[in-house]
């Protein structure tokens, strides 16, 4: 037999069918692998776009405006905590002002009574230099003599307004007229402080003459405290000299006419002081 008898005797001839059967069943039997494709690029591009748009007009006009409201709200709160602080200090400025003017008026309210009477002193003074009896009576010569050369230099208090004028604490005061009263007070020390000078150039004139008239003994037994009494019984002069009493007794009247312009002056602060007072306290509300 032939071996294209023996084949077609005992094996059937594959067809197309079964070869497709074949490979679907060999096919199924091995392992099924996917293959995925990275798509980081993919991904990064479509976040990137998603993220970060291209902004509008309105976006950045809203950007700005919030900025600009923050940033002005900021100035806003400082300011209003600056001009908080400068209140404060002014407040305190006006108090203790306050205060010096009270010590100033205080002392000036108990010195005017002894202002008037160390006038009539002088006058007192004037009289005996030139009486007849002056070398013969001098008890009284002595005692008046002693106590016109005494001074009273008026202790001003000016702590706080020379603090404010370094400080530059004197820009806080926002009131015209408080600024006005308290420049119009203290305008008048100048005037005080020039009299003094001048009351004390005249009192020294006046010791010159009156070394050489009275006795430095004397004085030293009436004055041996703080205050002068009056001598036992009526002591010698050292000088007998018309002259001399006429040129001292024109000393004392100097002496009296520059301690009646200074208490005019201290008059005029104490009432000046008395009503700065009032202001300061009403508009500060302080009392």
């Amino acid at each position: 037999m032939s071996k294209e008898a023996m084949t077609t005797g005992n094996e059937q001839p594959a067809n197309d069918e079964t070869i497709s059967s074949a490979k679907t069943i060999a096919d199924a039997e091995q392992p099924q692998t996917i293959n995925y494709k990275p798509q980081t690029e993919e991904m990064e591009v479509h976040h990137h776009t998603h993220g970060h748009g291209k902004k509008n007009w309105k976006t950045y006009v809203w950007e700005f405006l919030m900025l600009f409201l923050a940033v002005f709200c900021g100035f806003l709160a400082e300011y209003q905590l600056e001009h908080k602080i400068e209140h404060e200090r002014e407040r305190q400025y006006m108090k203790s002002l306050i205060t010096d003017i009270k010590e100033d008026i205080r002392f000036i309210g108990e010195q005017q009574p002894i202002y008037i009477n160390k006038q009539s002193l002088l006058d007192s003074l004037i009289d005996r230099l030139n009486s007849p009896s002056a070398s013969v009576n001098t008890n009284d010569l002595y005692y008046y003599a002693r106590l016109a050369s005494k001074n009273d230099i008026f202790p001003a208090n000016t702590r706080t307004i020379d603090q404010m004028k370094f400080a530059g604490g004197f820009r806080l005061i926002k009131n015209e007229e408080v600024a006005d009263g308290i420049m119009s007070y203290y305008s008048e020390l100048p005037q005080i402080q020039s009299l003094e000078v001048t009351e004390q150039s005249e009192t020294n004139e006046y010791r010159k003459i009156a070394v050489q008239i009275f006795s430095a003994v004397v004085f030293n037994e009436i004055n041996s405290t703080n205050e002068v009494t009056r001598p036992v019984n009526n002591p010698a002069l050292r000088i007998n000299d018309k002259k001399l009493w006429g040129d001292l007794s024109g000393w004392v009247h100097y002496i009296k006419n520059t301690r009646i312009g200074l208490s005019e002056y201290k008059k005029r602060l104490h009432e000046k002081g008395q009503k700065l007072i009032q202001l300061i306290e009403k508009e500060y509300h302080l009392e």
